[in-house]
């Protein structure tokens, strides 16, 4: 029998592993939370936001990131866990609650959402100054990289276990080739493309010389594989046009897959929506090993993407994470799972998770539904 790494490693170079691999980007509470039997330290928003309200995080909270990795990993069987850089131990800038669900330090405003649990940040230097507040972000972006070991405790720790306990787990780490949609300023970059290409291109080519640096670091303390990407589509298309597509982001997608190719790892493309406008330069001239966040939702269709771009490129999805996880029954998500496999893990090249993550809403009976499906007919003899 395969070992979990080498199950991973077998798919993204177009082999038939003994099963179908299983993995998720993200597994959110509660559904962590009920599968551990006690609050998980993943994904968790509302920690995140008391750990900036003291200003500190401790070492043994850390490693509690730690010990949730791995018990997750090992409770669900999981092939795949993914690990990205940690904030460092110690003190850290503070935030400070100006409203029920709203928080401010110098970096800007950290807001927190009912609807999906979910926190995100608002650069307000950007919302308030314009072009001129993106400037001072581009020359903050030239500084020289500041990266130590500590910046990935969490992963070298994982690591260290997956070894000591004879895991043989395949390590993730995710980055994205352009943070303006986490950072609350997607309207003015989809204007300023337009309007202001020079400004652009000078903060992506800042932005992502320090989001390579940070990820080949991950990959020297031991990922293996990229996360990359970054959301681009709507339901009904890409937030961009091909040609957009094409000079703004594929340039950087090309260098950051060739640096991670170099360093030996394997690069995964993300984005939801419909992306067929795009495709030919999102999967295939980018150099990617594989695609994920395949939107079910958006009509992204598995069956047509094994048939187009199988021979080529790992596809990993796309059981409905708003869809049959959320509002289906066992029964329901078991099909779904069954069609995906069917669809996408002959001839191999397939690696089983959500459209996206296991969100706050996914029911975790559906969750474990999914898995027990994959086990059930997720092996190869079978698929035959």
């Amino acid at each position: 029998m395969l070992t979990s790494r080498e199950r991973v490693f077998r798919a993204f170079c177009l082999e038939e592993p003994d099963k179908v691999p299983v993995f998720e980007q993200e597994i959110q509470p509660p559904v962590s939370d009920m599968l551990l039997g006690r609050i998980c330290s993943l994904a968790d928003k509302r920690l995140n936001i008391r750990i900036l309200e003291r200003g500190y995080l401790s070492t043994s909270l850390l490693e509690q990131m730690v010990k949730d990795h791995i018990e997750l990993a090992t409770e669900l069987n999981l092939d795949a866990v993914n690990v990205s850089a940690n904030m460092r131990p110690g003190k850290c800038e503070a935030i400070k609650r100006i409203s029920a669900r709203e928080w401010v330090n110098e970096r800007g405003t950290i807001r927190y959402s009912l609807v999906g649990d979910r926190s995100y940040r608002v650069d307000l230097r950007i919302r308030e100054k314009g072009k001129e507040g993106l400037r001072e972000r581009i020359e903050e972006l030239r500084e020289p990289i500041d990266i130590c070991p500590d910046d990935f405790y969490v992963l070298r720790r994982v690591k260290h276990e997956i070894e000591r306990r004879n895991l043989d787990l395949f390590v993730f780490t995710a980055s994205v080739v352009f943070d303006w949609h986490g950072a609350g300023w997607t309207d003015l970059a989809l204007k300023w493309l337009l309007t202001e290409p020079g400004l652009m291109h000078k903060y992506l080519d800042a932005y992502n010389r320090r989001a390579i640096g940070f990820v080949k670091a991950a990959i020297d303390f031991g990922a293996e594989g990229v996360l990359d990407g970054g959301d681009l589509a709507y339901r009904h298309g890409p937030m961009i046009s091909p040609k957009a597509y094409m000079e703004f982001i594929l340039p950087y997608q090309k260098r950051r897959v060739d640096t991670f190719h170099r360093k030996g790892a394997f690069v995964v493309n993300r984005s939801d929506g419909w992306i067929w406008p795009i495709a030919h330069d999102f999967l295939e001239n980018s150099g990617v090993d594989g695609y994920c966040e395949i939107d079910k939702s958006a009509g992204m269709d598995l069956g047509e993407l094994k048939e187009v771009y199988g021979d080529r490129l790992c596809l990993l999805g796309n059981v409905n994470c708003a869809g049959a996880l959320v509002n289906g029954t066992t029964g329901d998500v078991t099909k779904e799972t069954e069609e995906c496999i069917q669809k996408a893990a002959p001839g191999g090249g397939y690696i089983l998770c959500s459209s996206n993550v296991i969100h706050s809403h996914v029911r975790p009976e559906n969750y474990l539904a999914m898995l027990d499906a994959c086990r059930k007919c997720g092996k190869y003899g079978y698929l035959a």
